[in-house]
């Protein structure tokens, strides 16, 4: 008979801890040293899987048996609407077939001089001396590659931070939501539900705005929205109405500023520490700002675990898997597990020069995930990484100020502000 896999917690606990501290409470998971753990969130059984094979097993091999739950998927459709994240099978398979070329890597080529421009223009801009909020910045600059990249749209500084402010209502709202075991229902009056309502309602208006603006003018960009307007649900063969669109536009422009703008934040807060690697940066060095990128994702991914559910029985490093159970791939600690990452707390990107790369498990990096629902928008979430992290370098010194907590609310950040110091490099 196929065992249960260790227990390490049962204890309705569990539950506080995920919200206050979900990263040191996975540390200590990964301590225990078993491939799989059981425990028990809460009134709910959860295995949480700290292997990379079997971690790939999951998301990759049988990533069809394993969907990410329902009610995650609902949570996130109450905010976004019907689109590529919240979908899955074959609503999912059209969606995906259709976006998949304009994130491939000749169009994100072609993206990168424009791209470049920028970033190296907004960082031109900056004054030497106190940068009171680095991340704030940083989400402005992200959100304006994004909009511009899908939707050839520049955006003036009261957009950004309107834009910014109403996704910062919706990612609070949905980070507490999936973290708590019963959550008020969206139409209950509460002070969040009414900030989220409002934040939806102001982002959907927006995107209302721009569909109407490019279908005036025709389309021709052949950017992102291009293509929405153009889609045709296989279904009825009918185009996408305007609430489809701005379900797709929605979602892609959140997760396309979002997540790049926390891996900026912690990639600065790692090269704060290391004037070294400031200047290798600052001289070029060949691959340097990439592998910066990929280390910063290592440490600090924005998606710091991936939840799914078993939808028939498994085995997974030879204990049984039960149908309907919960399982985690908890990302932030693979990419801590000592067995691939030697010392792994340790920032030290040259961790990823082509030598050692093939002596890691495909699993063990997973920032984006891998297997089919891999993130569509990583090639240019990785440019604009690699953009950032070279100019700042090139015209400042960088050093931060303070102490610096990590936020796990939805992505990955940096909790409240990052003041830095930049410094005019000297030429």
């Amino acid at each position: 008979m196929t065992p249960s896999a260790p227990q390490f917690r049962s204890d309705v606990g569990m539950l506080a801890e995920i919200r206050s501290d979900p990263l040191a409470l996975l540390e200590r998971m990964l301590a225990v040293g078993e491939p799989v753990l059981r425990s028990r969130v809460g009134p709910f059984v959860q295995l949480a899987v700290f292997d990379a094979e079997l971690a790939r097993h999951v998301l990759a091999a049988k990533a069809a048996q394993y969907p990410r739950p329902f009610i995650v998927n609902r949570i996130f459709r109450d905010v976004s609407g019907t689109n590529l994240f919240t979908t899955s099978r074959d609503a999912w398979a059209w969606r995906r077939k259709a976006l998949q070329p304009s994130f491939q890597r000749g169009p994100i080529d072609d993206l990168a001089p424009a791209v470049e421009r920028f970033i190296s223009a907004e960082i031109a801009q900056l004054p030497a001396g106190r940068l009171a909020d680095a991340q704030a910045w940083l989400a402005s600059v992200t959100i304006s590659v994004a909009a511009t990249a899908l939707f050839s749209r520049t955006l003036a500084t009261t957009e950004r931070q309107q834009l910014d402010g109403w996704f910062r209502d919706i990612a609070n709202w949905t980070g507490n939501t999936v973290r708590t075991t019963v959550p008020t229902p969206k139409f209950v009056p509460t002070a969040a539900n009414r900030r989220v309502k409002a934040a939806v309602r102001g982002v959907r208006r927006w995107l209302l705005t721009l569909i109407v603006e490019r279908r005036s003018r025709g389309v021709g960009n052949a950017d992102v929205l291009d293509m929405l307007l153009s889609m045709t649900d296989p279904a009825t063969n009918a185009v996408l109405p305007d609430e489809r669109i701005i379900d797709e536009a929605m979602v892609m422009l959140f997760a396309g500023y979002e997540t790049t703008a926390a891996a900026a934040t912690w990639a600065v807060v790692y090269l704060g520490e290391r004037p070294d690697l400031q200047a290798r940066l600052a001289i070029g060095e060949d691959g340097l700002a990439e592998r910066v990128a990929d280390e910063t994702l290592r440490l600090r991914p924005p998606a710091w675990g991936s939840v799914r559910m078993a939808m028939k029985g498994d085995v997974l490093g030879g204990y049984r898997v039960r149908r309907f159970t919960t399982v985690l791939v908890p990302i932030y600690a693979i990419h801590r597990h000592a067995t691939y990452w030697p010392d792994p707390n340790r920032f030290d990107p040259d961790r990823f020069l082509p030598d050692q790369l093939k002596s890691r498990p495909g699993g063990a990096y997973l920032p984006f995930l891998v297997g089919p629902r891999h993130c569509i928008g990583m090639r240019l979430a990785v440019l604009e990484l690699r953009l950032i992290v070279e100019h700042l370098c090139r015209r400042f010194e960088i050093a931060s100020v303070g102490p610096v907590e990590a936020d796990t609310s939805l992505a990955l950040r940096v909790k409240g502000t990052l003041a830095l110091t930049l410094s005019v490099r000297a030429t």
